[in-house]
C-alpha cells in the first residue's frame, strides 16, 4: 500500500476565514478611526466657537466700558427685542447699538 503524505498548509476556507476576520478587524478599527476624526472637528469647531464668543464679549464688555453714556431715548430695556445705544467717543462710531432677539 502506498502511503499519501500531508503536507502542512492551509486550505482555500482557512484562507478565506483569515480573510474575512482581517477585513472585519480593519473595518472595525477604519470606523474607529473615522469617529476619532469626526470627533476631533466638533471638537476644533466648538474651540472657535468659543473664541469668537469671548472675542464678542471682550468688545461689548470694553465699549460699554468705555462709551461716554447710555443713550436712553433710543435704547429699549424691557421687551424681548431689547436694544442698547451707546454715545462712544468715536463720533464714526457713535451710537453704538446692540440688540438682543429672543431672549
Amino acid at each position: 500500500m502506498i502511503k499519501k503524505q500531508i503536507k502542512p498548509g492551509t486550505t482555500l476556507i482557512e484562507t478565506m476565514l483569515y480573510f474575512t476576520l482581517l477585513v472585519l478587524v480593519m473595518g472595525a478599527v477604519m470606523s474607529f478611526t473615522m469617529q476619532l476624526i469626526d470627533l476631533s472637528n466638533k471638537s476644533d469647531d466648538m474651540h472657535e466657537m468659543m473664541a469668537n464668543l469671548e472675542y464678542i464679549t471682550r468688545n461689548i464688555v470694553f465699549s460699554i466700558q468705555t462709551a461716554k453714556s447710555v443713550d436712553t431715548n433710543n435704547s429699549v430695556f424691557d421687551s424681548d427685542t431689547g436694544k442698547l445705544s451707546l454715545i462712544v467717543v468715536d463720533p464714526l462710531k457713535s451710537p453704538t447699538q446692540y440688540y438682543l432677539q429672543g431672549g
